[in-house]
């Protein structure tokens, strides 16, 4: 792809109601990061991380990781 995934969740995230720690954690995850991970980038804990996951999903209406990106891409456009 030649557009890095950041850019296009960059871009995507203007066109959500996500708020500020949802849009860093969605970005964590379109790169490829676990929650544990994410919990230690972010300096929150791992069930933090996954309560913003679970807000992400809902709010972006998927319901895996496949279809965060595809909808990403999509909203990115």
């Amino acid at each position: 792809m030649e557009v890095e995934m950041g850019v296009l969740c960059e871009r995507a995230t203007r066109k959500t109601s996500l708020g500020r720690r949802e849009k860093e954690v969605l970005a964590e995850l379109v790169d490829g990061r676990t929650e544990v991970d994410i919990a230690g980038r972010l300096g929150i804990s791992r069930h933090t991380v996954h309560a913003h996951v679970r807000s992400v999903y809902m709010k972006l209406n998927v319901h895996s990781r496949v279809e965060l990106i595809h909808r990403v891409i999509a909203l990115a456009d």
